[in-house]
């Protein structure tokens, strides 16, 4: 039993795509991206938070944190489009390929991901 648990991961990424644009210039105007994208999950780990107190533990926290998780996959492979109007972005993305092993019974996360992005 804990009070808090994270899956964390840090990837390395590469997405090909191709821009369908309306406008003159160097300025974004109206767009639409459709791609692929592929991830390289160099760091996966799992971070456990538990608040108890015992004797030997007087603060009553403990961290745990479990790193080269034997049911994370390395790579991971998306389709992505995104719709903007010069910064203003709607984005989207499908997950391809599954995050988890199939040796464990582990739920999957949602494949699909929506977002909102302001561009600089």
């Amino acid at each position: 039993d804990s009070d808090k648990q994270n899956l964390r991961t840090n990837s390395l990424g590469l997405e090909i795509y191709n821009r369908l644009r309306a406008g003159k210039g160097n300025k974004p105007g109206v767009f639409m991206d459709f791609g692929i994208r592929g991830d390289w999950h160099y760091v996966n780990k799992q971070v456990i938070r538990n608040t108890y107190t015992t004797d030997e533990n007087p603060s009553g926290k403990v961290k745990t944190v479990q790193r080269k998780l034997a049911y994370m996959k390395r790579t991971s492979a998306s389709l992505t489009g995104r719709i903007g109007i010069d910064k203003y972005i709607l984005y989207g993305s499908y997950r391809l390929t599954g995050l988890f092993t199939d040796n464990y019974s582990i739920p999957g996360l949602p494949e699909f991901t929506f977002g909102f992005q302001y561009a600089l």
